[in-house]
Protein backbone atom coordinates (compact mmCIF):
# COMPACT_ATOMS: atom_id res chain seq x y z
CA UNK A 1 0.00 0.00 0.00
CA UNK A 2 3.21 2.51 0.45
CA UNK A 3 4.12 2.19 -2.56
CA UNK A 4 1.79 3.11 -4.71
CA UNK A 5 0.83 5.90 -2.34
CA UNK A 6 4.27 7.22 -2.38
CA UNK A 7 4.55 7.40 -6.19
CA UNK A 8 0.84 9.50 -5.92
CA UNK A 9 2.67 11.68 -3.96
CA UNK A 10 5.93 12.07 -5.81
CA UNK A 11 3.66 12.39 -9.00
CA UNK A 12 2.12 15.60 -7.10
CA UNK A 13 4.81 17.18 -6.39
CA UNK A 14 6.75 17.00 -9.36
CA UNK A 15 3.49 18.30 -11.25
CA UNK A 16 3.53 21.47 -8.84
CA UNK A 17 7.24 22.55 -9.45
CA UNK A 18 6.18 22.26 -13.05
CA UNK A 19 3.11 24.11 -12.86
CA UNK A 20 5.07 27.03 -10.75
CA UNK A 21 8.12 26.97 -13.12
CA UNK A 22 5.96 27.36 -16.19
CA UNK A 23 3.97 30.14 -13.77
CA UNK A 24 7.40 31.79 -13.04
CA UNK A 25 6.75 30.28 -9.63
CA UNK A 26 4.35 33.03 -8.43
CA UNK A 27 3.10 33.17 -5.33
CA UNK A 28 -0.80 33.12 -5.21
CA UNK A 29 -2.29 36.09 -3.17
CA UNK A 30 -5.68 34.44 -1.44
CA UNK A 31 -8.10 36.27 0.70
CA UNK A 32 -7.60 35.54 4.43
CA UNK A 33 -11.22 32.52 5.25
CA UNK A 34 -12.40 35.65 7.73
CA UNK A 35 -16.50 35.66 7.37
CA UNK A 36 -18.05 38.89 8.31
CA UNK A 37 -18.63 39.07 12.00
CA UNK A 38 -21.48 39.60 14.41
CA UNK A 39 -20.38 41.01 18.24
CA UNK A 40 -22.90 40.12 20.15
CA UNK A 41 -22.60 40.88 23.83
CA UNK A 42 -25.10 41.31 27.25
CA UNK A 43 -22.84 44.28 28.24
CA UNK A 44 -24.94 47.85 27.07
CA UNK A 45 -23.30 49.43 23.74
CA UNK A 46 -20.77 52.48 24.77
CA UNK A 47 -22.93 55.45 25.17
CA UNK A 48 -20.61 57.64 23.04
CA UNK A 49 -20.09 58.52 19.24
CA UNK A 50 -16.45 57.73 17.59
CA UNK A 51 -15.00 57.93 14.31
CA UNK A 52 -13.76 54.54 13.04
CA UNK A 53 -10.42 55.21 11.39
CA UNK A 54 -9.35 52.37 8.98
CA UNK A 55 -6.06 53.61 7.80
CA UNK A 56 -3.88 52.01 4.72
CA UNK A 57 -1.76 49.93 7.32
CA UNK A 58 -4.86 47.81 8.40
CA UNK A 59 -6.82 47.79 5.06
CA UNK A 60 -3.41 46.82 3.25
CA UNK A 61 -1.92 44.58 4.98
CA UNK A 62 -0.81 41.29 3.73
CA UNK A 63 1.02 38.66 4.61
CA UNK A 64 4.31 38.11 2.65
CA UNK A 65 6.71 35.63 3.65
CA UNK A 66 8.88 34.69 0.89
CA UNK A 67 10.01 31.21 2.23
CA UNK A 68 6.13 30.04 1.94
CA UNK A 69 4.92 29.19 -1.60
CA UNK A 70 1.59 31.48 -1.01
CA UNK A 71 0.44 34.81 0.18
CA UNK A 72 -2.61 35.90 2.12
CA UNK A 73 -4.48 39.25 2.09
CA UNK A 74 -5.52 40.13 5.52
CA UNK A 75 -6.40 43.73 5.65
CA UNK A 76 -9.27 43.77 3.44
CA UNK A 77 -11.51 41.17 6.07
CA UNK A 78 -9.32 42.35 8.86
CA UNK A 79 -10.80 46.08 8.10
CA UNK A 80 -14.18 45.31 7.48
CA UNK A 81 -14.39 43.49 10.86
CA UNK A 82 -12.73 46.00 12.78
CA UNK A 83 -15.59 48.49 11.70
CA UNK A 84 -18.28 46.25 12.55
CA UNK A 85 -16.62 45.39 16.22
CA UNK A 86 -16.31 49.47 16.48
CA UNK A 87 -20.05 49.98 15.54
CA UNK A 88 -21.25 47.17 17.41
CA UNK A 89 -19.90 48.27 20.33
CA UNK A 90 -20.72 52.81 20.59
CA UNK A 91 -23.84 54.18 20.11
CA UNK A 92 -22.49 55.67 17.16
CA UNK A 93 -20.17 55.07 15.15
CA UNK A 94 -18.96 56.66 11.54
CA UNK A 95 -16.23 54.70 9.31
CA UNK A 96 -13.41 56.50 8.13
CA UNK A 97 -11.32 55.05 5.35
CA UNK A 98 -8.56 57.74 5.24
CA UNK A 99 -5.03 57.81 6.45
CA UNK A 100 -5.92 61.43 8.14
CA UNK A 101 -8.73 60.30 9.95
CA UNK A 102 -8.56 61.40 13.55
CA UNK A 103 -6.23 64.21 12.84
CA UNK A 104 -8.87 66.93 11.52
CA UNK A 105 -11.50 66.06 13.67
CA UNK A 106 -13.50 67.07 16.84
CA UNK A 107 -14.45 63.35 17.42
CA UNK A 108 -13.38 60.63 19.44
CA UNK A 109 -11.45 58.19 17.30
CA UNK A 110 -10.64 54.69 17.34
CA UNK A 111 -8.05 52.71 14.95
CA UNK A 112 -6.90 49.07 15.32
CA UNK A 113 -2.83 48.15 13.13
CA UNK A 114 -1.63 44.33 12.92
CA UNK A 115 1.32 44.33 14.53
CA UNK A 116 2.81 41.27 13.49
CA UNK A 117 1.87 37.98 11.61
CA UNK A 118 3.23 34.79 12.04
CA UNK A 119 2.84 31.04 10.59
CA UNK A 120 5.22 27.97 10.31
CA UNK A 121 5.95 26.33 7.51
CA UNK A 122 3.65 23.89 6.33
CA UNK A 123 5.50 21.83 4.01
CA UNK A 124 6.24 18.44 4.43
CA UNK A 125 9.18 17.88 6.44
CA UNK A 126 10.41 14.44 5.72
CA UNK A 127 9.27 13.17 1.74
CA UNK A 128 11.24 9.32 2.87
CA UNK A 129 10.21 9.20 6.71
CA UNK A 130 6.42 7.93 5.92
CA UNK A 131 5.64 12.32 6.06
CA UNK A 132 5.45 12.79 10.10
CA UNK A 133 3.94 16.51 10.07
CA UNK A 134 4.75 18.58 12.83
CA UNK A 135 1.34 21.27 14.19
CA UNK A 136 1.69 24.41 11.94
CA UNK A 137 1.48 27.26 14.88
CA UNK A 138 0.01 30.52 13.42
CA UNK A 139 -0.28 33.80 15.39
CA UNK A 140 -1.20 37.32 14.92
CA UNK A 141 -0.77 40.85 17.51
CA UNK A 142 -3.05 43.54 16.90
CA UNK A 143 -2.89 46.70 18.08
CA UNK A 144 -5.99 49.09 19.13
CA UNK A 145 -6.39 52.56 20.65
CA UNK A 146 -9.48 55.23 21.53
CA UNK A 147 -8.20 58.64 21.54
CA UNK A 148 -10.07 61.92 22.76
CA UNK A 149 -11.13 64.17 20.38
CA UNK A 150 -7.94 66.71 21.32
CA UNK A 151 -5.76 63.45 20.61
CA UNK A 152 -5.34 62.48 24.36
CA UNK A 153 -5.30 58.60 24.50
CA UNK A 154 -8.35 56.97 26.35
CA UNK A 155 -7.67 53.42 26.00
CA UNK A 156 -5.40 50.99 24.67
CA UNK A 157 -4.68 47.13 23.93
CA UNK A 158 -2.40 44.96 22.47
CA UNK A 159 -3.84 41.62 21.95
CA UNK A 160 -2.06 38.23 20.45
CA UNK A 161 -4.04 35.19 19.59
CA UNK A 162 -2.45 32.16 18.06
CA UNK A 163 -3.79 28.75 16.70
CA UNK A 164 -2.41 25.59 16.53
CA UNK A 165 -3.35 23.41 13.24
CA UNK A 166 -2.83 19.71 13.37
CA UNK A 167 -4.87 18.33 10.36
CA UNK A 168 -3.90 16.23 7.66
CA UNK A 169 -0.74 16.80 5.98
CA UNK A 170 -1.09 19.28 2.82
CA UNK A 171 -0.13 17.86 -0.66
CA UNK A 172 0.00 20.98 -3.07
CA UNK A 173 0.38 24.51 -2.55
CA UNK A 174 -3.35 25.01 -3.00
CA UNK A 175 -3.18 23.11 0.39
CA UNK A 176 -1.62 24.48 2.07
CA UNK A 177 -2.59 27.81 0.80
CA UNK A 178 -6.35 27.18 2.12
CA UNK A 179 -4.86 26.47 5.20
CA UNK A 180 -3.27 29.14 6.00
CA UNK A 181 -6.15 31.13 5.07
CA UNK A 182 -8.18 29.45 7.22
CA UNK A 183 -5.83 29.56 10.29
CA UNK A 184 -5.45 33.26 9.64
CA UNK A 185 -9.18 33.83 9.82
CA UNK A 186 -9.37 31.72 12.77
CA UNK A 187 -6.66 34.22 14.88
CA UNK A 188 -7.76 37.58 13.47
CA UNK A 189 -11.44 36.26 14.58
CA UNK A 190 -10.58 35.41 18.31
CA UNK A 191 -8.18 38.49 18.13
CA UNK A 192 -11.28 40.91 17.11
CA UNK A 193 -13.60 39.63 19.91
CA UNK A 194 -11.10 39.82 22.67
CA UNK A 195 -10.91 43.44 21.73
CA UNK A 196 -14.58 44.08 21.77
CA UNK A 197 -15.12 42.26 25.56
CA UNK A 198 -12.18 44.15 27.05
CA UNK A 199 -13.68 47.57 25.18
CA UNK A 200 -17.21 47.02 26.80
CA UNK A 201 -15.79 46.26 29.76
CA UNK A 202 -13.42 49.53 30.09
CA UNK A 203 -14.55 51.39 32.93
CA UNK A 204 -12.33 53.91 31.54
CA UNK A 205 -13.93 53.86 28.48
CA UNK A 206 -17.19 55.22 29.34
CA UNK A 207 -16.45 57.48 31.63
CA UNK A 208 -14.50 59.33 29.28
CA UNK A 209 -17.78 59.57 27.71
CA UNK A 210 -19.94 60.24 30.56
CA UNK A 211 -21.55 56.65 30.48
CA UNK A 212 -22.20 55.89 34.11
CA UNK A 213 -24.08 52.20 32.71
CA UNK A 214 -21.25 49.91 33.98
CA UNK A 215 -20.66 51.82 37.27
CA UNK A 216 -21.40 50.14 40.23
CA UNK A 217 -25.03 50.97 42.22
CA UNK A 218 -24.81 52.75 45.36
CA UNK A 219 -24.52 51.31 48.59
CA UNK A 220 -27.54 51.11 50.65
CA UNK A 221 -27.97 53.53 53.27
CA UNK A 222 -27.58 51.43 56.46
CA UNK A 223 -29.52 54.34 58.90
CA UNK A 224 -32.04 54.34 56.23
CA UNK A 225 -32.44 50.71 56.43
CA UNK A 226 -32.76 50.63 60.13
CA UNK A 227 -35.67 53.49 60.00
CA UNK A 228 -39.05 51.71 61.63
Amino acid sequence: MRAPRLRSLVLIFLAELVLLSALGCARMLSPVDLPTMTFLSETPKIDGRVEVCVKPELYKRRWNVEEHPYRIELGKRAALNFERMAKSAFREAVAVYAESCGAASDNAWIESKIVSANRDWDGIEEWFAWFEQEPVDTAITMSFALYAGDGQPIWSTRIKSEHRSVDSIPLTNRMRRNRGARDFGIVLAKTLDQAYVELLASDGVRAAFGDTQLADPPEPDAEAGNES
